[in-house]
């Protein structure tokens, strides 16, 4: 597994995302994609980043020996039981997060490995020059008004005189098929509002958030609950890679790291071993499927409830 990392590494094929970016075919992506924009933003590096669903045809797998997975556990999930009999002919190695992994079955263990984001040199908290708080305003995202105000209660502590910017980003829930009404948004709103207190607040527009240049000294807060959307989120590696701390990211890299890649001058990706203590629940969302009247596993509240337990 180390020499199919390496290999696709050292290879004239890297960056292969960019290579065959024509036979990714935009227009073939499901819908949800553009509500999860900015998170799933494009980058390349040389053990080809994607979201599955990018893949839209199984025989564009075979271009690389590597597939480093930016999949959260919904659409991962929804990968493995879609795709489940073609893994073992997959001419790729996947590398997903660590939560990812109880998702793999058990005897497909061996084509995957784990990947881990590492920032040597973080700014603390309370050191912070700047502070950014990022969320998309979607239940599937933050999901809950009491989970965010716990994300944010250290805040309280900070000196008074440091800025806060927010970019909250509005999104219906990715992965429900209704539009429903829900007053969410404003609930979180004014709990931000109330945690932060009388501090000074800079509300970010898209266009704000995506041409900053610098963000040294700034800690990024991060409100997602999980990674039930994305697990290798856009926002994290824009703020990283141009000096800033992103909370969600390490500082020392895994005791079993085998290979590490530098993404910018400020963080790394280091690859490890696939878990040999991960008790897999595959079955389970194997037996809902087949059990469900709903179609797509993406938009059945029941997998929702298992992936979340």
């Amino acid at each position: 597994m180390l020499e199919t990392i390496k290999a696709q590494y050292e290879s004239g094929n890297a960056l292969i995302q960019s290579k065959n970016y024509s036979l990714s075919r935009r227009e073939a992506w499901p819908a949800f994609f553009h509500d999860l924009y900015p998170i799933g933003q494009e980058y390349y590096f040389e053990l080809n980043p994607y979201f599955t669903f990018n893949v839209y045809r199984n025989d564009l797998f075979s271009f690389a020996k590597t597939f480093f997975v930016r999949d959260g556990r919904a659409t991962f999930a929804s990968f493995l039981l879609k795709h489940y009999n073609f893994i073992p002919k997959a001419k790729t190695h996947f590398i997903i997060h660590p939560s990812l992994a109880p998702l793999v079955p058990l005897n497909y263990q061996q084509y995957f490995s784990c990947w881990h984001m590492v920032q040597p040199k973080k700014t603390l908290l309370k050191n912070a020059k700047r502070v950014l708080i990022f969320g998309i305003l979607a239940e599937q995202y933050v999901d809950s008004v009491e989970s965010v105000e716990k994300k944010l209660r250290p805040l309280k502590s900070l000196d008074q005189e440091i800025e806060v910017d927010v970019y909250l980003p509005q999104r219906k829930d990715p992965f429900d098929l209704v539009q429903r009404e829900s007053d969410l948004q404003f609930r979180l709103i004014e709990k931000i509002k109330e945690v932060l207190g009388n501090r000074k607040i800079n509300v970010l527009l898209t266009k704000d958030m995506m041409e900053r240049t610098v963000f040294h000294g700034c800690h990024l807060i991060d409100l997602a609950h999980d990674n039930f959307t994305v697990s290798d989120n856009f926002i994290h590696y824009h703020v990283a890679s141009k000096g800033g701390t992103v909370e969600n990211f390490v500082d020392t890299p895994p005791e079993n790291s085998m290979f590490k890649l530098a993404l910018s001058f400020n963080h790394e990706v280091h690859i490890s071993p696939f878990p040999t203590n991960v008790e897999s629940f595959f079955m389970d969302l194997l037996f809902i499927k087949k059990t469900s009247s709903v179609r797509d596993i993406l938009y059945d509240p029941a997998i929702h409830k298992r992936l979340r337990n």
